[in-house]
């Protein structure tokens, strides 16, 4: 369980209205909020939810929240801008937990880490919940959610093999923020009765292969379906309230008339088979935000800074995924002149694309690249991600001949630790690809990264178990130093 204290200082600097601040520890820090109440993202107000480390509360009145967390406990107490002590948030983990009956469960946030597929008694008058469950259960008890019929908020995340039957939504009205993710879903077509809700995500979901329910939601502002088998967006046509539409990682090959989808300003078709078909994509750009592996504006945001601030001659170039760009590189390496271009979410093949822009300018002494991560995570093979690695490699080599090259391996994640097997594949016909040039490095960062059971170190990643904490970063930076210190 975790215990996280909510109050507010008696001293701050006023805020402007409908804002919030948050500090956790005494360390200023950015949450992530969802809009429960509100009508779109970044509108935060109350009855919307932000998140600690994974933890859901409730948001009372706009202000400034000071937070302190301890290991041993379950409630989020948060002291309002009105001077008001309320319980906001509730967290349990492991086995099925007493909840606690005193709770005002209206405005409080309910969230529930399993390792058993059943349920507790859930309070009738809860608006706001969150579900994980850590075991694979066949089919987990979902069925006392169909007594809560004042469910503002819930979330759903199941590991494969889990299914999740929708049909236990019915009777759930007023729901306005639904996600689900991983686990098979049954009898989506329940999701039609849910006709005040405006963010839906189902991600990664079997079983799902038709948004014909979205055609019974008039209020829809997001539709996230990345991961599922749906292969035609056009029953979204007449979804006049649909902002954001991502439909990432899908076999997608029919979308619908933009026309009758007037509100929509970000179409997101990442890896899919129509996002290769050219001639629907160009004219589509004109009026809408099209993401299908398009980095111009991080690439451009790059150039913008070093015709500000030039970066330094010959310096060390770290590029890649987000795992790059989230690095502290001045703190890790101080006294080298560390230059980070990591732009989050690129694929190998992306570091390849750019070459030109974002290295060759730079005349770099040396390279390391951080990349595959996503690649596997999309969809590609170890192959797909070993050609590319060569291509770059044999790019470095004819155009940057004095440049050292390492590579630092696919990591194993908690979050895609499924993936594994093909991300170790990868990275071990790339280690096999640097014994053949001197120039060509492989810096191990994968390997102490698995426990003595083989399985991924969780005090390596934050609470997506994607990303690397401080810890992990110092690993990294073990070994790194020493091979930079080297050349």
């Amino acid at each position: 369980m975790r215990f996280l204290i909510l109050f507010l200082a008696g001293v701050a600097a006023p805020l402007a209205a409908a804002e919030y601040a948050f500090t956790v520890n005494g360390e200023a820090r950015n949450l992530k909020i969802l809009p429960v109440r509100s009508d779109r993202k970044g509108d935060a107000g109350p009855g919307d939810v932000a998140f600690i480390d994974g933890t859901p509360f409730v948001l009372g009145a706009p202000g400034r929240y000071h937070l302190s967390i301890s290991p041993d406990g379950g409630p989020v107490i948060s002291i309002d801008p009105s001077g008001a002590k309320m319980l906001r948030g509730f967290a349990a983990r492991g086995s099925v937990p007493t909840l606690p009956g005193s709770a005002r469960w209206h405005d409080t946030a309910l969230h529930l880490e399993l390792d058993t597929p059943r349920l507790p008694v859930l309070p009738g008058t809860l608006r706001y919940l969150s579900l994980r469950f850590a075991k694979p259960p066949a089919a987990p008890d979902l069925d006392p959610l169909a007594n809560l019929a004042h469910l503002l908020y819930l979330s759903v995340e199941a590991p494969a093999g889990g299914a999740i039957p929708l049909t236990v939504l019915r009777n759930a009205p007023d729901l306005r923020n639904l996600s689900i993710e991983g686990g098979a879903v049954r009898g989506p077509g329940a999701l039609a009765n849910l006709e005040r809700l405006r963010f839906l995500k189902l991600r990664s979901l079997d079983g799902l292969a038709s948004v014909d329910f979205a055609r019974a939601l008039p209020e829809l502002r997001v539709l996230k379906i990345d991961g599922t088998a749906v292969t035609d967006l056009r029953p979204l046509e007449g979804a006049r309230n649909l902002r954001l539409l991502s439909a990432n990682r899908t076999p997608v090959a029919s979308l619908p008339d933009l026309a009758t989808v007037p509100a929509l300003r970000d179409l997101r078709l990442h890896s899919t088979p129509v996002s290769k078909n050219k001639a629907l994509m160009t004219p589509l750009r004109s009026r809408t935000s099209i993401l299908v592996r398009n980095w111009d504006p991080a690439i451009k945001g790059f150039e913008q800074h070093d015709a500000a601030h030039p970066p330094p001659e010959n310096p060390i170039l770290f590029i890649g995924s987000s795992s790059v760009r989230m690095w502290d590189l001045q703190a890790s390496f101080p006294g080298h002149p560390a230059l980070n271009r990591g732009f989050g979410g690129s694929e190998l093949s992306d570091a390849l694309r750019y070459f030109d822009r974002i290295v060759l300018p730079y005349r770099p002494r040396a390279i390391l690249l951080y990349a595959g991560d996503n690649d596997i995570g999309n969809g590609e093979t170890a192959g797909q991600v070993v050609a590319d690695y060569e291509a770059f490699a044999k790019r470095v080599r004819s155009r940057l001949p004095k440049t050292d090259f390492a590579f630092l391996p696919i990591k194993p994640s908690l979050k895609r630790w499924d993936l594994w097997p093909e991300m170790a594949k990868a990275n071990e016909a790339i280690r096999e690809l640097t014994g053949t040039d001197p120039k060509l490095h492989y810096l191990d960062t994968a390997t102490p990264m698995l426990g003595a059971d083989g399985a991924p170190r969780k005090e390596f990643f934050v609470a997506d178990g994607l990303h690397l904490n401080a810890d992990g970063y110092r690993l990294w930076t073990g070994i790194v130093g020493p091979w930079l210190a080297s050349l």
